[in-house]
């Protein structure tokens, strides 16, 4: 059972702010039940094709483009409230109960494809890398969203979620948080941000600590846009100088086979 409406108070209203996440909120989600609101269909995609695709959180599986599809589904947001029966945990709502509820409701056609198409390659500036390595055992790394708490004499859960929109008042911007991840691992979740596949190329090994804050544009539509009055120019890095001055990479474009999601055809949803 499942409940799809307009959104209509989204930071302004309107069902179009650029100042949430194109995933919505999903504060009031448990076991059993989807609560999402002010999401756009493509942050819905994106959650049920990419981030919980097969039923557990893929923090850093999400670098396949999505290609297809009319422009509305980039704007418009909607609330979804879903009851599944018996209590499937949060990733099975939010992933193959999502793909399944998107296909009835919204009429959705997915498919996947593998050929050449534009991408990033990760290098290493001339400066050299400025990575700070992960301390095993620092923290428990996080397999669902949110993260129990620790056990007893366990080490506090890795942060679950990577990337995050910071609120209006506290000046907007986007910001990586990654911990215990390899450069294989940062690659797939900046592919995710920037809806580009992103190729390891540095050569190096290990697991680190990434951190990072930047100004969303138009290249990171994973994290959406926050745009700037029409008679102010647009401030903060770009995550290109944010990737180049925090860490000593670079991000290059290049061209190389990839997985593409293709989304053959989508209807606004069918009335509650």
């Amino acid at each position: 059972m499942a409940a799809i409406r307009l959104s209509k108070d989204c930071d302004g209203g309107g069902g179009a702010t650029k100042s949430v996440s194109p995933l919505g909120r999903s504060d009031t989600s448990s076991p059993g039940r989807l609560s999402v609101n002010c999401a756009t269909v493509m942050g819905l995609i994106q959650q049920a094709y990419v981030r919980y695709a097969n039923g557990r959180l893929n923090q850093v599986d999400g670098s396949a483009p999505i290609s297809g599809g009319p422009s509305w589904i980039n704007s418009e947001r909607y609330d979804i409230n879903a009851k599944a029966e018996g209590s499937a945990s949060l990733e099975m709502m939010s992933g193959p109960m999502l793909q399944a509820l998107l296909e009835d409701r919204f009429k959705l056609k997915m498919r996947r494809e593998t050929r050449e198409i534009p991408v990033y390659d990760l290098t290493v500036t001339k400066g050299g890398p400025k990575l700070k390595s992960f301390e095993e055992g620092s923290c428990t790394p996080a397999t669902t969203f949110p993260p129990p708490p620790p056990a007893p004499g366990e080490p506090p859960a890795c942060n679950a979620m990577e990337v995050l929109l910071k609120p209006p008042a506290l000046g907007g911007g986007g910001i990586v948080n990654v911990q215990s991840r390899t450069l294989d691992d940062f690659s797939k979740t900046l592919g995710r941000i920037m809806g580009r596949v992103v190729v390891n190329k540095t050569g190096i090994p290990g697991k680190f600590y990434f951190y990072m804050e930047f100004t969303p544009d138009e290249t990171t539509p994973g994290i959406g846009i926050r745009s700037a009055p029409s008679d102010e120019p647009p401030g903060g890095r770009s995550i290109f100088t944010a990737i180049q001055e925090d860490l000593g990479l670079k991000l290059e474009s290049a061209k190389g086979p990839g997985e593409f999601l293709i989304l053959d055809s989508v209807e606004r949803p069918s009335e509650n």
